[in-house]
């Protein structure tokens, strides 16, 4: 019974912090390919600047 009441409060603890988190906003972590960014607005420039 123990695990089962430790495993509950760590779901019920996980679940609140998530909430608060999406309601007040707080920061968020965004991963992305840097080097395809950099290729892209390269290319992008490169297009504007035939026109």
């Amino acid at each position: 019974m123990r695990h089962l009441d430790w495993q509950m409060m760590l779901f019920i603890g996980s679940s609140l912090l998530h909430d608060y988190w999406v309601y007040w906003g707080l920061p968020r972590v965004y991963c992305w390919n840097i080097k395809r960014r950099q290729l892209q607005s390269a290319s992008n420039m490169n297009k504007t600047k035939k026109s």
